[in-house]
Parts: structure tokens; C-alpha cells; sequence
């Protein structure tokens, strides 16, 4: 009965996860070499978003969702809208 039990331990044990009491070669690559490149990388790729100047100073003066009803709405939407306001 303790044979499957001792088993799954066994492998399961393996896998779990441990305190580090002592940093080692493998916890210096990743904290240093591999964090590093990923942040180099983000450093010097070029940027995919270059309106996001734009779209934050626009956010900003109008809030996230603010605007006249005519940018955001079309007719039957605005329709719907004002029936909804109505109903109040």
C-alpha cells in the first residue's frame, strides 16, 4: 500500500521546489546573463508603437473613454443611448 506512495514521493521530489541556501553557478546565469539579455533586448528593439505619445496625451486631456458620442457612436447607437438615458 506504502509502494505507490513512496513512489510518486520519489519522483515528485525531484521536482519540488527548494530554498536556495547558497547561490551556485546555475542562480548567477539566470539572475545576471539571463535577465540581462532580456532586458538588453527590450532596450534595443525598435518600437512597434510610436503613436503612444500621441494616445497618452489624448487619453489624458479626455479620459478613457471620453469624447463627443459622434467617435464612438454611430446612429443607431446613439439612438439606443439616448433611449437608455431616457428610461431613468
Amino acid at each position: 500500500m506504502n509502494a505507490p506512495r513512496a513512489l510518486v514521493r520519489r519522483f515528485t521530489q525531484r521536482c519540488s521546489r527548494r530554498p536556495l541556501h547558497k547561490p551556485n553557478f546555475a542562480y548567477y546565469v539566470w539572475r545576471y546573463a539571463g535577465n540581462g539579455v532580456r532586458t538588453y533586448r527590450r532596450l534595443t528593439a525598435p518600437t512597434l508603437r510610436n503613436q503612444s505619445a500621441v494616445i497618452a496625451d489624448e487619453r489624458s486631456r479626455e479620459g478613457l473613454a471620453m469624447g463627443p458620442g459622434e467617435r464612438f457612436l454611430g446612429e443607431a447607437g446613439r439612438r439606443a443611448f439616448d433611449a437608455g438615458r431616457r428610461a431613468r
